[in-house]
């Protein structure tokens, strides 16, 4: 016997010659949610409820269906296009039922999938906030630095850009500083400029200023708000490689599901397309590592073994992307073997330098045939008899 699944319903049939006869049909379900829900099941490789019991019955040697096949023993599979059925005489098909049930399921994915795409826009809403925070610091900078050059350093501070708020006269901002922390700018004091500043002529740099803090607030609430998001969406690559690098991860992948199907040395240059392709056209070195180079691990180390590290990292942070996008657990056990890994690493003398120098480009690299070179730099030259 043949069990064959259509939407409105399961088929078992029996061979007669050359063709198969209808022996049962069990109705499928006539709710548009219900039957959007076994269009989900269908799809993901699932059993239905009906087939599980048809096969329970016995006796079924055939199927159209791959899903079925691993199900039954020795079984083997029909074509579907070879099966011709038709649904029962009583029964009258609605086919705007299929049409809602798609409806419903299509709403469905793109709900399961919207989580993943939180995730990009809040990553690309992060570096737009960063672009403009480290903009509007330099302006503060530049505009801060004619009046007290030795504050060069301290513009970034969030204590600092808080006293530019209240005021940014040199006199108001040292003693806000000092009330806050005394110890932290004692030396400032000290270098405090002397000459008269027009207090009217700071207003705009205490606006610009608050307007720092507030990307700094919002940047914040949506790094706050990307972890959360990370541990629901991605947990296995949060525990590997933290909410941050993780999410900047995706992001550069293209998606969760894109990042699953990347190898591990991909994975490592994401974020460096720029001086990889640099590389491919004029040679020379290739990069190391690209948005892992913001993990503390990599960027603490020392320069000869940053690329080891972040290749190590790589790795681990493909597998565990492999686990989020399938759904699958271990991201716990993937921590504690990377961190041997690394510690490895860093234990490891540093060895000899393979071809070392600058690379030659990509489109004359050293499976170029230099054989006609060679031929010519070695050719004998002819000897020329003096007349």
């Amino acid at each position: 016997m043949l069990v064959h699944t259509v939407w409105y319903g399961t088929f078992l049939l029996e061979r007669k010659g050359e063709s198969w006869e209808v022996i049962r049909f069990v109705e499928g379900p006539a709710d548009a949610g219900e039957l959007a829900l076994e269009l989900e099941a269908i799809s993901g490789g699932e059993l239905l409820d009906r087939e599980r019991r048809l096969l329970e019955e016995g006796g079924i040697t055939h199927t159209s269906d791959e899903r079925t096949l691993s199900h039954i023993e020795n079984g083997k599979l029909v074509p579907f296009i070879d099966i011709r059925v038709s649904p029962p005489g009583e029964m009258s098909l609605d086919m705007s039922l299929l049409t809602e049930a798609n409806i419903i399921k299509a709403r469905r994915e793109t709900v399961s999938s919207m989580t993943d795409g939180n995730i990009l826009s809040t990553v690309g809403a992060l570096t737009d906030v960063d672009t403009s925070l480290n903009l509007m610091i330099e302006r503060i900078r530049e505009w801060y630095v004619k009046y007290w050059p030795e504050m060069d350093h301290h513009i970034e501070k969030e204590s600092v850009l808080d006293g530019l708020m209240v005021s940014p006269h040199p006199d108001d901002l040292i003693t806000f500083l000092e009330e806050n922390d005394a110890k932290a700018h004692k030396k400032l004091r000290s270098t405090v400029p002397d000459q008269d500043i027009d207090r009217d002529s700071l207003i705009g740099l205490s606006i610009i200023a608050g307007s720092a803090r507030s990307l700094m607030a919002t940047r914040a609430t949506l790094e706050g708000y990307l972890e959360g998001e990370m541990k629901q969406v991605a947990p296995n690559l949060t525990v590997v490689v933290g909410p941050l690098i993780g999410a900047r991860l995706i992001h550069a992948g293209g998606g969760l599901k894109r990042l699953a199907l990347l190898p591990a040395s991909t994975v490592q240059v994401l974020g460096a397309e720029k001086a990889f392709f640099r590389f491919l056209k004029e040679g020379g070195k290739p990069p190391k590592h690209g948005v892992l180079f913001q993990h503390s691990w990599v960027h603490s180390a020392p320069r000869n073994i940053r690329g080891r590290i972040a290749r190590t990292i790589a790795s681990s942070a493909a597998l565990a992307a492999r686990l989020d996008a399938y759904g699958g657990t271990g991201g716990d056990e993937i921590r504690l073997k990377l961190e041997g890994r690394v510690e490895a690493v860093k234990e490891r003398k540093k060895g000899p330098a393979l071809n070392g120098g600058r690379q030659p480009p990509f489109r004359e690299g050293w499976w170029a045939n230099k054989t006609h070179d060679r031929k010519r730099q070695h050719r004998p030259q002819r000897r020329r008899h003096k007349r």
